[in-house]
């Protein structure tokens, strides 16, 4: 074989060498980017729970002022029940919010300023937390049970379908508790709770 021969195959053998080198930088780097696309749609999605969960955290001091500002009122003046889809068909429809009369420019007597909070609330609530109700039961004898329900539309299974929040029972205790959904809320796959307790 000439020197020439013996050159030109060396040369196509770190060619070849070259390109192979060439490719696995192409897939690391591929890897990499994927990696951090993906690193940075996970930091939005928690940044938009930890967005809507500070949210509640301040709609729910609200009403519990409201309700302890508001001590003349009756035993049930703050309950309000409805279940998730009836109190979304009635924001949605513009119909949720209004009252009459107005406790911010009137004097109200209790029962009045009980119905202008309620509306007041849902209403902060429907604005500061994407797709949300809120639902009271209990007394001012005992205590209120509040519950603040969202839609979390990143809240999905491995399988990429959107969670149900677990429904409250009498058994369950602390966080299970606290992040459980009232079964008379009847809430869709998606929708997230928080419960807690307001003594007046």
């Amino acid at each position: 074989m000439t020197p020439n021969a013996t050159n030109r195959k060396r040369s196509h053998h770190q060619s070849g060498v070259a390109m192979i080198e060439a490719l696995v930088a192409i897939l690391i780097l591929s890897i990499g980017v994927l990696g951090m696309v993906g690193m940075q749609s996970a930091s939005i999605r928690y940044e938009q729970n930890s967005w809507a969960r500070s949210a509640v955290s301040m709609v729910a001091s609200d009403i519990s002022d409201r309700i302890r500002a508001n001590a003349g009122s009756a035993d049930n003046a703050y309950v309000y029940s409805n279940t998730y889809a009836a109190e979304r068909t009635l924001i949605d429809a513009g119909g949720a919010f209004t009252v009459s009369p107005d406790c911010a420019s009137t004097v109200c007597s209790p029962a009045e300023l009980a119905a202008f909070d309620l509306v007041q609330w849902r209403d902060s609530l429907n604005r500061q937390a994407p797709g949300s109700v809120g639902m009271i039961t209990g007394s001012r004898n005992t205590n209120y049970n509040v519950t603040i329900a969202w839609f979390d539309k990143s809240w999905l299974s491995g399988t990429n379908t959107l969670e149900t929040a677990p429904q409250c029972s009498g058994s369950m205790v602390q966080a299970a508790a606290r992040n459980c959904c009232p079964a008379a809320l009847s809430s869709p796959a998606g929708v997230r709770c928080v419960n807690f307790s307001v003594l007046p």
